[in-house]
């Protein structure tokens, strides 16, 4: 069997959803500890539930499109992948980008 880019889109998928399935499941375990420990929740479990819907969502959606046109043979196919690597990248390089320039810009202030 051949491996083609499209079982990678599957994969990525996958990976992306179970990492989507996850993330709610401990913003809801996060809530129901903040529940059981003050009473009340306000925010505990916000930020893995925005990562959850804002991220791993979207960008799972956008693997499995490019899998199932992949798949089908659609010319669209490439670009559906490269737009989901680029969805999934870009986030992540954009954070590192900003933690390194402000270790860097503190760095600059001790000296």
């Amino acid at each position: 069997m051949k491996v083609r880019t499209w079982h990678f889109d599957a994969a990525l998928a996958a990976l992306f959803a179970a990492a989507c399935a996850w993330m709610l499941w401990v913003s809801k375990e996060q809530a129901v500890a903040a529940v059981r420990e003050y009473g009340y929740n306000v925010d505990s479990g916000a930020l893995q539930f925005a990562a959850a819907v804002v991220f791993l969502l979207p960008v799972a959606a956008l693997f499995s499109t490019a899998a199932i046109a992949g798949a089908r043979g659609w010319r669209v196919s490439r670009y559906m992948h490269w737009f989901a690597v680029v969805a999934a990248v870009c986030p992540i390089a954009y954070e590192v980008f900003v933690t390194v320039s402000r270790w860097y810009d503190q760095a600059a202030r001790v000296t």
